[in-house]
C-alpha cells in the first residue's frame, strides 16, 4: 500500500480512527473486530503540525464520541486551521446532556474562523427517523428514536453544521433519498446530505453495491426537473499522472443542500487520491478506502 509522509501529505481528507470502541454492532460495518484502543491526543496534535496545508479531518472509529478527550482533538484540528468533521452513529448525542455539553462546548483559543461552532457533525440515518426494519437489518438494531432524538438535540440547541448521511442497499432502503433531503429543506441546520453504497467490506449483506453514477441518478430523481443542468464540482487531482475515478460527486441544489454521492471502498476507488488514513503511531497516511478494504479482509 502506498504511503506518504504527514508532512508530504497529498490529501484534501484525512480520515483519523480516534478509537477503537463502539456502542453499536453494525452488520455493514468495514471494521468488524472491535479493539479498546483510543488514539493519542499529543500524537494527533504534532501530525495536525505537521500537515503541510490545511485539510478536512474525519473523526471515525469506531464510535468517535466514545473518546474521553474528544473535545481536545477538536482544538488540535482548529489550532493548526483544519477543518474537524466528526461521523457519528448518533448514539451519545441522542442523550440531551451530552449533546448540549459538546455543543455548548468552545476552546478560549478559538478564533472563530470556521463560524460559531468549531466542529462539524454528520450522522448516520440510514433508515430515516422512523424505519426500524432498516435499521434492524443494517445496524442490527431498532433505533430510528435514537437517531431522532439525536438530531432533534442538535437542531433545539442551534447547533447549524449538520450533515446527514446514509449507506443505501439496493432494494432496501432507496426511500430514505427523498426523506432526507425533505429534513435538509425544512431545516437550516442541515447544511448537507451525504449517501454512500454498501460496500463489499466488513459485514457485508449480500446485494450488489450501487455504483456513484447509478446513486447519482435516484438522487437527481428526487430533485425538480430530475436535478438536470445541476453543476458538479469539479476536482483536480495534485499530480498530472492522476485521473479522477469517478468514484463520488458533489453539488449544490437549487435550495442550497451540499449533496455528495459516494461509491465506497469500491475496485475503482480503492485509490482515490482525495482521501487518506492516518496510520497511528507512525506519522503516514495512505489511501482510506484501500485501507478498509484490508482492515475488512
Amino acid at each position: 500500500m502506498q504511503t506518504y509522509s504527514v508532512d508530504e501529505n497529498p490529501y484534501r481528507y484525512v480520515y483519523v480512527d480516534l478509537t477503537g470502541r463502539c456502542n453499536m454492532q453494525c452488520r455493514v460495518c468495514y471494521r468488524p473486530e472491535q479493539d479498546a484502543s483510543d488514539l493519542d491526543l499529543a500524537y494527533f496534535a504534532e501530525v495536525c503540525r505537521r500537515l503541510p496545508r490545511p485539510v478536512v479531518i474525519r473523526a471515525l472509529g469506531g464510535e468517535p464520541t466514545l473518546h474521553p478527550e474528544l473535545t481536545g482533538f477538536i482544538s488540535a484540528a482548529n489550532a493548526y486551521g483544519h477543518v474537524f468533521t466528526l461521523g457519528t452513529n448518533g448514539r451519545r448525542l441522542a442523550d440531551c446532556d451530552f449533546a448540549r455539553a459538546l455543543v455548548d462546548w468552545r476552546d478560549p483559543e478559538y478564533d472563530g474562523r470556521f463560524g460559531p461552532f468549531p466542529f462539524a457533525s454528520f450522522i448516520d440515518v440510514s433508515g430515516g427517523l422512523a424505519h426500524d426494519d432498516v435499521y434492524e437489518q443494517l445496524q442490527g438494531a431498532r433505533c430510528a428514536d435514537v437517531k431522532s432524538r439525536a438530531l432533534r438535540n442538535l437542531l433545539d440547541l442551534g447547533y447549524d453544521r449538520l450533515a446527514l448521511t446514509a449507506i443505501i442497499v439496493r432494494g432496501l432502503n432507496e426511500h430514505v433519498i427523498p426523506e432526507l433531503l425533505s429534513l435538509a429543506r425544512e431545516h437550516t441546520g442541515i447544511r448537507a446530505v451525504h449517501f454512500r453504497n454498501l460496500a463489499r467490506v466488513g459485514r457485508f449483506l449480500d446485494t450488489e453495491p450501487y455504483r456513484s453514477e447509478e446513486l447519482l441518478a435516484l438522487v437527481k430523481g428526487h430533485l425538480p426537473g430530475g436535478g438536470e443542468g445541476l453543476r458538479m464540482h469539479q476536482r483536480t487531482p495534485p499530480e498530472a499522472d492522476q485521473n479522477c475515478r469517478d468514484c463520488c460527486f458533489r453539488f449544490v441544489t437549487e435550495d442550497g443542500i451540499h449533496v455528495g454521492v459516494i461509491e465506497f471502498a469500491s475496485e475503482r476507488s480503492v485509490r482515490c487520491w482525495y482521501r487518506g488514513h492516518l496510520v497511528p503511531d507512525t506519522f503516514e497516511l495512505h489511501p482510506w478506502f484501500e485501507h478498509m478494504v484490508e482492515t475488512a479482509s
